[in-house]
Protein backbone atom coordinates (compact mmCIF):
# COMPACT_ATOMS: atom_id res chain seq x y z
CA UNK A 1 0.00 0.00 0.00
CA UNK A 2 2.79 2.45 0.92
CA UNK A 3 4.65 1.69 -2.40
CA UNK A 4 1.41 2.37 -4.17
CA UNK A 5 0.77 6.01 -2.51
CA UNK A 6 4.61 6.64 -2.98
CA UNK A 7 4.60 5.87 -6.21
CA UNK A 8 1.83 7.46 -7.11
CA UNK A 9 2.74 10.72 -5.48
CA UNK A 10 6.41 10.56 -7.54
CA UNK A 11 4.64 10.70 -10.59
CA UNK A 12 2.60 13.64 -10.35
CA UNK A 13 3.64 17.00 -11.82
CA UNK A 14 1.55 19.25 -9.46
CA UNK A 15 3.49 17.14 -6.15
CA UNK A 16 6.46 17.27 -7.99
CA UNK A 17 6.24 21.16 -8.56
CA UNK A 18 5.01 22.04 -5.09
CA UNK A 19 8.00 19.93 -3.55
CA UNK A 20 10.75 21.44 -5.98
CA UNK A 21 9.80 24.74 -7.48
CA UNK A 22 10.27 24.07 -10.83
CA UNK A 23 7.74 24.15 -13.84
CA UNK A 24 8.07 20.45 -15.27
CA UNK A 25 6.72 18.78 -18.24
CA UNK A 26 4.35 15.79 -18.51
CA UNK A 27 6.28 13.30 -17.99
CA UNK A 28 5.27 9.37 -20.50
CA UNK A 29 3.42 6.73 -18.36
CA UNK A 30 5.69 4.91 -15.91
CA UNK A 31 7.72 8.19 -15.54
CA UNK A 32 8.61 9.66 -12.41
CA UNK A 33 9.61 12.49 -10.99
CA UNK A 34 11.75 11.42 -7.93
CA UNK A 35 11.48 9.06 -5.60
CA UNK A 36 12.93 9.00 -1.42
CA UNK A 37 16.59 8.37 -2.24
CA UNK A 38 16.33 11.81 -4.50
CA UNK A 39 14.81 13.18 -1.35
CA UNK A 40 17.88 12.23 1.27
CA UNK A 41 20.15 13.43 -1.82
CA UNK A 42 19.26 16.66 -2.60
CA UNK A 43 19.01 17.61 1.51
CA UNK A 44 22.53 16.21 1.73
CA UNK A 45 23.39 18.30 -1.45
CA UNK A 46 23.21 21.55 0.54
CA UNK A 47 26.94 20.91 2.18
CA UNK A 48 28.02 21.45 -1.53
CA UNK A 49 29.38 24.87 -1.95
CA UNK A 50 27.80 27.59 -4.57
CA UNK A 51 30.42 27.52 -7.45
CA UNK A 52 31.60 23.99 -7.03
CA UNK A 53 32.00 21.43 -9.64
CA UNK A 54 29.30 18.57 -9.90
CA UNK A 55 28.44 15.66 -11.80
CA UNK A 56 24.99 14.28 -11.06
CA UNK A 57 25.03 10.78 -12.06
CA UNK A 58 21.48 8.75 -12.95
CA UNK A 59 19.93 12.34 -13.41
CA UNK A 60 16.80 10.72 -14.49
CA UNK A 61 13.58 11.69 -15.98
CA UNK A 62 13.49 15.00 -14.48
CA UNK A 63 16.99 15.94 -13.75
CA UNK A 64 15.93 17.40 -10.35
CA UNK A 65 19.26 17.55 -8.04
CA UNK A 66 21.29 18.61 -11.20
CA UNK A 67 18.71 21.72 -11.64
CA UNK A 68 18.48 22.52 -7.56
CA UNK A 69 22.36 22.53 -7.61
CA UNK A 70 22.30 24.66 -10.62
CA UNK A 71 19.45 27.06 -9.30
CA UNK A 72 22.52 27.39 -6.59
CA UNK A 73 25.71 28.44 -8.64
CA UNK A 74 27.11 24.83 -8.91
CA UNK A 75 28.69 23.89 -12.63
CA UNK A 76 26.94 21.23 -12.87
CA UNK A 77 26.72 18.58 -15.74
CA UNK A 78 24.01 15.89 -15.67
CA UNK A 79 25.20 12.41 -16.96
CA UNK A 80 22.35 9.47 -17.95
CA UNK A 81 23.05 6.29 -19.70
CA UNK A 82 19.31 5.81 -20.95
CA UNK A 83 18.19 7.06 -23.87
CA UNK A 84 14.84 7.58 -23.73
CA UNK A 85 15.14 8.93 -19.90
CA UNK A 86 17.94 11.47 -21.52
CA UNK A 87 15.38 12.60 -23.21
CA UNK A 88 12.73 13.63 -21.19
CA UNK A 89 15.82 15.06 -18.40
CA UNK A 90 16.74 17.59 -21.43
CA UNK A 91 13.04 18.38 -21.92
CA UNK A 92 13.13 19.50 -18.08
CA UNK A 93 16.15 21.34 -18.12
CA UNK A 94 15.37 23.24 -21.16
CA UNK A 95 12.25 24.40 -19.91
CA UNK A 96 14.11 26.02 -16.82
CA UNK A 97 16.49 27.82 -19.30
CA UNK A 98 19.11 26.14 -17.33
CA UNK A 99 22.49 26.32 -18.70
CA UNK A 100 22.90 22.73 -17.68
CA UNK A 101 25.15 20.16 -19.88
CA UNK A 102 23.81 16.50 -20.17
CA UNK A 103 26.15 13.88 -20.89
CA UNK A 104 24.57 10.32 -22.43
CA UNK A 105 27.15 7.93 -20.38
CA UNK A 106 27.81 5.50 -18.24
CA UNK A 107 28.92 5.56 -14.19
CA UNK A 108 32.12 7.96 -14.73
CA UNK A 109 33.20 7.30 -18.57
CA UNK A 110 34.24 11.02 -19.61
CA UNK A 111 34.42 12.73 -15.97
CA UNK A 112 36.43 15.32 -15.71
CA UNK A 113 39.46 14.92 -13.56
CA UNK A 114 38.66 18.17 -11.63
CA UNK A 115 35.39 17.22 -10.82
CA UNK A 116 34.57 18.05 -6.94
CA UNK A 117 31.58 16.29 -5.72
CA UNK A 118 29.25 13.81 -7.58
CA UNK A 119 25.77 12.34 -6.60
CA UNK A 120 24.50 9.16 -7.65
CA UNK A 121 21.02 7.38 -6.76
CA UNK A 122 21.58 4.35 -8.34
CA UNK A 123 19.29 1.39 -9.17
CA UNK A 124 19.32 -0.70 -6.28
CA UNK A 125 16.00 -2.48 -6.20
CA UNK A 126 16.39 -6.70 -6.49
CA UNK A 127 15.22 -8.16 -9.90
CA UNK A 128 12.77 -10.26 -8.73
CA UNK A 129 11.29 -7.78 -6.42
CA UNK A 130 10.49 -4.94 -8.83
CA UNK A 131 9.28 -7.32 -11.06
CA UNK A 132 7.13 -8.57 -8.62
CA UNK A 133 5.72 -4.56 -8.17
CA UNK A 134 5.72 -4.59 -11.58
CA UNK A 135 8.40 -1.63 -12.36
CA UNK A 136 7.77 -0.57 -15.88
CA UNK A 137 10.27 -2.54 -18.33
CA UNK A 138 10.55 1.11 -19.75
CA UNK A 139 12.55 2.27 -17.00
CA UNK A 140 14.49 -0.95 -16.33
CA UNK A 141 17.48 1.38 -16.09
CA UNK A 142 16.49 3.18 -13.12
CA UNK A 143 15.76 0.22 -10.76
CA UNK A 144 17.38 -2.92 -11.48
CA UNK A 145 19.75 -3.36 -9.23
CA UNK A 146 20.57 -6.88 -10.48
CA UNK A 147 19.57 -10.28 -8.21
CA UNK A 148 20.62 -8.65 -4.54
CA UNK A 149 19.96 -4.72 -5.38
CA UNK A 150 24.30 -4.10 -5.70
CA UNK A 151 25.21 -5.11 -9.33
CA UNK A 152 25.43 -1.16 -9.79
CA UNK A 153 26.32 -0.15 -6.57
CA UNK A 154 29.84 -2.30 -6.61
CA UNK A 155 30.05 -0.87 -10.65
CA UNK A 156 30.07 2.50 -9.36
CA UNK A 157 32.38 1.90 -6.72
CA UNK A 158 34.94 0.33 -9.04
CA UNK A 159 34.87 3.51 -11.20
CA UNK A 160 35.44 6.01 -8.57
CA UNK A 161 38.09 4.20 -7.18
CA UNK A 162 39.97 4.20 -10.87
CA UNK A 163 38.83 7.79 -11.47
CA UNK A 164 41.69 10.06 -11.65
CA UNK A 165 40.32 12.74 -9.57
CA UNK A 166 39.64 12.97 -6.23
CA UNK A 167 35.84 13.94 -5.97
CA UNK A 168 33.78 13.69 -2.99
CA UNK A 169 30.64 11.20 -3.69
CA UNK A 170 27.37 11.13 -2.26
CA UNK A 171 25.49 7.53 -2.73
CA UNK A 172 22.20 7.50 -1.79
CA UNK A 173 20.56 3.54 -1.03
CA UNK A 174 17.52 2.67 0.12
CA UNK A 175 18.04 0.66 3.15
CA UNK A 176 15.10 -0.91 2.59
CA UNK A 177 16.06 -2.87 -0.58
CA UNK A 178 20.29 -2.82 0.03
CA UNK A 179 21.31 -2.63 4.16
CA UNK A 180 23.68 -0.27 5.35
CA UNK A 181 26.18 -3.09 6.51
CA UNK A 182 26.17 -4.48 3.19
CA UNK A 183 26.90 -1.12 1.21
CA UNK A 184 29.82 -0.94 3.93
CA UNK A 185 31.19 -4.01 3.10
CA UNK A 186 31.11 -2.98 -0.39
CA UNK A 187 33.20 -0.15 0.26
CA UNK A 188 35.73 -2.10 2.52
CA UNK A 189 36.62 -4.07 -0.01
CA UNK A 190 38.07 -1.50 -1.92
CA UNK A 191 41.43 0.09 0.04
CA UNK A 192 41.42 2.97 -2.80
CA UNK A 193 38.43 4.22 -1.01
CA UNK A 194 37.35 5.86 2.19
CA UNK A 195 33.72 5.58 3.55
CA UNK A 196 33.63 9.19 5.39
CA UNK A 197 30.43 9.44 7.01
CA UNK A 198 26.92 7.69 6.21
CA UNK A 199 23.74 10.05 6.94
CA UNK A 200 20.58 8.52 7.73
CA UNK A 201 17.34 9.75 7.02
CA UNK A 202 15.20 7.28 9.01
CA UNK A 203 11.03 8.53 8.16
CA UNK A 204 12.47 7.68 4.85
CA UNK A 205 14.55 4.89 4.93
CA UNK A 206 17.51 6.19 2.92
CA UNK A 207 21.26 6.13 3.91
CA UNK A 208 23.51 8.86 1.89
CA UNK A 209 27.25 7.53 1.98
CA UNK A 210 30.01 10.04 1.70
CA UNK A 211 32.68 8.54 0.33
CA UNK A 212 36.26 9.83 -1.23
CA UNK A 213 39.33 8.52 -3.05
CA UNK A 214 42.28 7.73 -1.19
CA UNK A 215 43.52 10.83 -2.35
CA UNK A 216 40.80 13.06 -1.98
CA UNK A 217 40.19 16.05 1.05
CA UNK A 218 36.59 15.04 1.56
CA UNK A 219 33.44 17.22 3.43
CA UNK A 220 33.94 16.21 6.76
CA UNK A 221 32.14 13.93 8.78
CA UNK A 222 31.45 16.93 11.29
CA UNK A 223 30.10 18.91 8.59
CA UNK A 224 27.77 16.20 7.43
CA UNK A 225 26.08 15.76 9.93
CA UNK A 226 25.48 19.51 10.69
CA UNK A 227 23.86 20.01 7.70
CA UNK A 228 21.30 16.91 8.40
CA UNK A 229 20.50 18.24 11.51
CA UNK A 230 19.83 21.59 9.67
CA UNK A 231 17.50 20.36 7.30
CA UNK A 232 16.03 18.14 9.39
CA UNK A 233 14.54 21.09 11.94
Amino acid sequence: MLHAVFGSLSRSRWVARLLFRFDLPSLPPGGHYFDVTTLALLKASRLIPAGASVLDLGTGSAALIALSLWRRGCRVEAVEIDAGVADEAERCIRRQGAHLPLRRANLLEGAPSDTEFLLFNPPYVPTAVAERRGLPDAYRSQWDGGPDGTRVIAAFLDALEAHDGCPTAFLGINGRHVPRARVEALVAERPGLRLEDVVSERLLGVQVFVLSSGRSDPVSPAATAAGAAEGSE
